[in-house]
Order: C-alpha cells, then structure tokens, then sequence
C-alpha cells in the first residue's frame, strides 16, 4: 500500500526522513516524492528486483529512489532508457554477478515497465 503525505515546511520532511532508520527491519519505507518519470524508472527497477530475486535469492538487491542496488553496485536507466552501472553497461555488469543465467531475463525498460 502507497500512502502520501504533505508537509508544510521543508524542516518537517528533514525530520520524517532522519528518523526512518528506525523503521530497519520492518515492511514499511519512506521516500521523498519523485517525478513522475523517476516514479516510472522506480516501478521498473522494482520489476527488475523481482526478476533478479527469482534468479537467485541469496544476492542482495535492493531500491533506493529510482536505482537498484545489486551486491554493493548501483545500477540506473539512462536517457535511451538503457540500464547501465555508472558508466558501464548494466546488462553486462549484471553478467558478472549473476552469470549466464542473467540472458534468460527480459531487462528490456519499455518490456519492463508495461509489466506494471
């Protein structure tokens, strides 16, 4: 369940946010409000996560924002909607972490994002 909330000063969001630590280990998150198109890029990196998951379940991955963080790398779609890690192409970083098993995944943005 999403829920959103607004707050009247800047000071308010600073406090919320610095207390979300205290959250570790549960179910619930909190995150500031992206732009529609960053909430986009979030939904398909949370598809990506699903696939990975399935792939292997003892690798760590996780999102933050609109990137995805697999085994400590961070991974991001570019402006051609390409996954890349930094500068490196991301489809083949991911080769190095999961192997060849990682061609049997659709990690196509525009495949991904009509999953939603």
């Amino acid at each position: 369940m999403t829920v959103a909330a607004e707050f009247r000063t800047e000071d308010m969001v600073a406090d919320i946010l610095q207390h979300t630590k205290n959250l570790a280990g549960t179910t619930i998150s909190i995150d500031r409000d992206l732009s529609s198109e960053k909430q986009q890029q979030k939904k398909a990196m949370l598809e990506v996560k699903k696939m990975l998951a399935a792939l292997d379940k003892d690798k760590q991955v996780t999102v933050r924002d609109h990137k995805l963080k697999v085994d400590g790398k961070w991974f991001s779609w570019n402006k051609e909607k390409q996954l890349v890690a930094g500068k490196a192409d991301g489809i083949a970083e991911l080769k190095k972490i999961y192997g060849d098993g990682i061609t049997t995944l659709n990690i196509n943005y525009v495949d991904v994002v009509s999953k939603n």
